[in-house]
Parts: structure tokens; sequence; C-alpha cells
């Protein structure tokens, strides 16, 4: 597809709803042709869904020999990054998947923290107070006692630790199956 797209672009498609001539799809070569299964980012030059399109590259003189249907059709082209390709070896390092998975529990630990503690500020707000009833003609007034109220302590500092050690022991531990994935482990 070049110049449109170079080699080591990354592409993303997704399915649509419908597609028009001059769209750019993602299609499988399909079985029992050479390369079955391979996917191909083409322009479509004419034809339909059901009766298959017409699909040429932009770097190519004549039409592809495959006419994709919707079973082929993977989606149309939504949005693409120049060049991503050269930066997917570094994305599969140990080091990086271990300091994205961190950083995901680093930012866990900081928002949920906010949120919880909101929570629990909305949880101690006043009670609903109750009408009692009042006295009777000839009855002495009932003796009110005051209700009990709840009161509840904000977690301490050496809770909180607990709950980020936990959560970073989990971030550890994602970093761990990420890494064990990588070197096919398990």
């Amino acid at each position: 597809m070049e110049p449109t797209y170079e080699t080591g672009d990354f592409v993303v498609a997704r399915e649509a709803d419908s597609y028009e001539i001059g769209d750019v799809i993602v299609y499988r070569v399909p079985e029992g042709n050479a390369g079955a299964g391979r996917l191909i980012v083409h322009r479509v030059i004419d034809g339909d869904i059901q009766s298959g399109f017409i699909t040429q590259g932009d770097n190519r003189g004549s039409p592809d020999q495959w006419h994709p249907t919707e079973k082929e059709v993977v989606g149309k082209l939504w949005f693409h990054v120049p060049n991503a390709a050269s930066a997917l070896p570094y994305l599969r390092s140990p080091v990086v998947l271990a300091g994205f998975f961190g950083a995901l529990t680093l930012l866990f630990i900081v928002f949920r923290d906010e949120d919880e503690d909101e929570k629990e500020e909305k949880e101690t707000d006043e009670e609903p107070i109750v009408e009692q009833p009042g006295p009777t003609p000839g009855q002495p007034a009932p003796l009110r006692i005051p209700s009990a109220q709840t009161i509840q302590i904000p977690p301490s500092p050496a809770a909180r630790r607990g709950r980020a050690s936990r959560l970073i022991g989990a971030g550890v531990f994602a970093a761990l199956v990420g890494y064990l994935v990588y070197r096919r482990r398990l």
C-alpha cells in the first residue's frame, strides 16, 4: 500500500456496517490459495460484500486475484501508526512489560485510595432522624434516651501501607506472569 502506508506501519482495522469504494480494508487470503489466511491491506476499487470486492494495492498496476466476501473481510482501516513496527521488539522486552504492569499498579494504588476514601466519607454522613410519638393524654412523657452513634475511624497509615503492599505484590506478580508468557514458559 505504499506510498499511503509503508512497510512497518501499525494498522488497526475494525468491522464496519458497510464498505464503500475507496475504503481500505483488511481481508484474509481465501483457503485453497497460496498464503491462505494471510492478511492483506488493500483499497476497494469495485464490487460489493455479497459478490466480492475487487481490491488493489495503491502501488500495484492491476487488481488482486482474490475477491473477498463478507467471510474473508476482517474490517475497515480505523487508524494507523507510522513506523510502529520498529517499537514492537522493545515492547516485548521483560523490562518494558514489568514497567508497564508496575505503572498500572501504581496508578491503581493512587486512584483507588481516593475512591475508597470518598466512599467512606459518604457512609459516615448523618443518620436519619426517627420521630418518636408524643405522649398520649393522661400518660407521663416517655423517657428520651439519645441514640448511640456509630463512629467510623478512617484506616490507619499502617493499614493503608498494608493494602498498598498487597497491590504492589499483585503488580509484581502480573509482571512475572508477563515475563513468563514472553519466555513461553507458562
